[in-house]
């Protein structure tokens, strides 16, 4: 510890301690605060804060007098921030009945170290006349603050193994009073305190929200694939440039919901493979979460301006030919990457805590995706009430159809509210209720299964080409069982051409038999059926007889 950290004077409870007295005791402290004032602990424990750590006996304990601080083995705390390093035991070796959960140590740690950067912080805002100077009040750090109630974020270590259910610790806020003559003090002990009621977790309320924010994706996932599909796999579709930008922005809902669901099976789900990264901040975890969160949310936002720079263009100049979307690839997925990994490097060095899951306590990283995000609304709403404008002012070419094409024309705008993402500007502010937030989850879950519905089921060139396809899988079909019913017409007639010629062979043949066997019982009998020769003709005839040659010559 360097000599400039040695002479700083934190202020701890109320009381003012040196720097290494503070990390001594606020991280003792912390292991008490977080885990071992509340029952089972709190009832068959004896605990004391000790100069090295914090004791911790059995509160029947057959051996008082090794109960001591002097007895390293009964002085726990992390060893970097005890007073001295041998004269404690490390947190792992803590031993209890029943357990404690298996990474008490990091919690505990992180505790510590919160209290010693609070510490430091502290000391270097330090500012002249303030009513109440910057504190640690045992879980958290509160800053110099004029009199007022000062609000701060319930930190997730607080909460022991209790892992963050992506969201559930958003509007979770603990409150301490700062009056004019310093710090409100609690009447029963004298002492400063802060309310941490409006940290408590329902944990009903958690699971509607997970509910809330699972259901939704899954539903829209479930409508996005076949989406994907038919815009990909039809080739009337799949080179047209409007269904190629509606492919990507449904791809950027596909990627999100299926992110989402696999980060919360993966490191947020009771028994998850992963859990254990998400409770040591793994890098793994964070990066898992960066792309989910920041990656793929941005890239949503900006397929969405896409679609509506490209239907403004294309209103505006119907005859337009888009001859390449690669500007709108390298804008629409390489801008949010490079956001992304600039996020990731300030969360990095500034705020590398919980998985990058909830927003940073320094509101000026959080702007770096925000920003863009507000910005591609911004210009969709703009956009809109262009597009709207075009459409009416060509609409009234045709007075006689107005009312009619005004209705069409504020159902156009109607569907463009979720192609656009423009619902987030009545959820983009975060209300601190309950309700709002779950409604919020609902709607940012089925947008893409809005979005769906609108750029391809209810696209009536996407139906068509699935009609056709419907209709000539029939047709196939149709042809196959009437080519199946000829090939089984044929084999029929030629079966029974072969049993009619087989039966006349056989009747042949029994003929046959039948008349051999007549000719062999009359010849047996002495019958003879060769008819008597008749008297031999004269091979020559007299010359001159003309008896017979008279008729010849008359015929001649």
């Amino acid at each position: 510890m360097s000599e400039a950290l040695t002479s700083l004077a934190c202020r701890h409870m109320g009381a003012q301690l040196s720097a290494e007295a503070f990390r001594s005791t606020a991280c003792a402290q912390c292991l008490s605060f977080i885990y071992l004032i509340t029952l089972p602990f709190s009832a068959i424990l004896h605990t004391q804060l000790c100069p090295n750590g914090l004791l911790i006996c059995p509160s029947r304990d057959d051996e008082p007098h090794l109960c001591t601080c002097s007895n390293p083995s009964r002085v726990f705390n992390v060893p970097e921030f005890a007073l001295n390093r041998s004269a404690v035991t490390p947190l792992e070796e803590l031993r209890l009945k029943p357990p404690l959960p298996d990474f008490f140590p990091f919690f505990t740690k992180q505790c510590c170290e919160a209290a010693w950067d609070c510490c430091q912080k502290t000391q270097q805002s330090r500012a002249p006349n303030i009513a109440c100077p910057g504190t640690w009040d045992g879980w958290q750090c509160f800053g110099d603050s004029q009199p007022g109630t000062i609000e701060g974020r319930c930190p997730t270590y607080i909460y022991g193994n209790q892992k963050t259910q992506f969201e559930s610790y958003e509007g979770l806020i603990a409150v301490k009073q700062c009056t004019p003559s310093g710090w409100a003090m609690r009447a029963e002990t004298g002492q400063e305190w802060t309310d941490y009621v409006g940290c408590r977790i329902d944990d009903e309320s958690a699971r509607i929200k997970v509910l809330a924010g699972i259901i939704p994706l899954v539903i829209s996932a479930i409508a996005l694939i076949p989406a994907l599909l038919i815009l990909t796999c039809f080739r009337s579709l799949k080179h047209q440039s409007v269904f190629i930008i509606h492919r990507h922005l449904l791809l950027s809902f596909l990627l999100f919901g299926v992110s989402y669901l696999l980060n919360f099976v993966l490191f947020i789900f009771d028994g998850a493979p992963l859990d254990h990264q998400h409770t040591t901040n793994h890098i793994i975890c964070r990066v898992a979460f960066s792309v989910q969160l920041r990656f793929f949310r941005l890239s949503t936002f900006s397929w969405m301006l896409a679609e509506g720079v490209y239907l403004f263009r294309l209103l505006r100049n119907a005859f337009s030919d888009e001859s390449s979307l690669m500007p709108y690839k390298i804008i629409c997925w390489g801008v949010p990457l490079l956001i992304t990994i600039v996020y990731g490097i300030l969360r990095q060095l500034f705020d590398n805590e919980g998985c990058w899951i909830s927003p940073s306590l320094y509101h000026w990283i959080e702007w770096v995706y925000m920003a863009p995000c507000l910005v591609a609304l911004c210009t969709n709403l703009l956009l809109v009430t262009l597009i709207l404008y075009i459409l009416v002012k060509k609409l009234r070419y045709n007075p006689h159809l107005e009312p009619v094409q005004y209705r069409k024309a504020v159902r156009a705008a109607l569907m463009l509210v979720p192609v656009f993402g423009l619902h987030f500007l009545f959820t983009i502010y975060r209300i601190p209720s309950h309700a709002h937030q779950i409604i919020n989850m609902i709607l940012d879950g089925l947008q893409g299964f809005a979005v769906s519905i609108i750029l391809c089921y209810a696209n009536r060139s996407a139906m068509e080409c699935v009609k056709k396809w419907v209709g000539g899988k029939r047709e196939s079909r149709k042809l196959k069982e009437e080519h199946k019913k000829a090939v089984r017409r044929c084999e029929s007639a030629r079966s029974a051409h072969k049993n009619y010629e087989t039966f006349r062979t056989n009747v042949h043949a029994k003929s046959l038999a039948e008349s051999t066997t007549l000719v062999g019982a009359l010849t047996n009998g002495g019958i003879s059926l060769v008819p008597d020769s008749p008297d031999p003709v004269p091979s020559e005839l007299p010359r001159d007889s003309a008896d017979l040659r008279s008729p010849l010559v008359s015929k001649l």
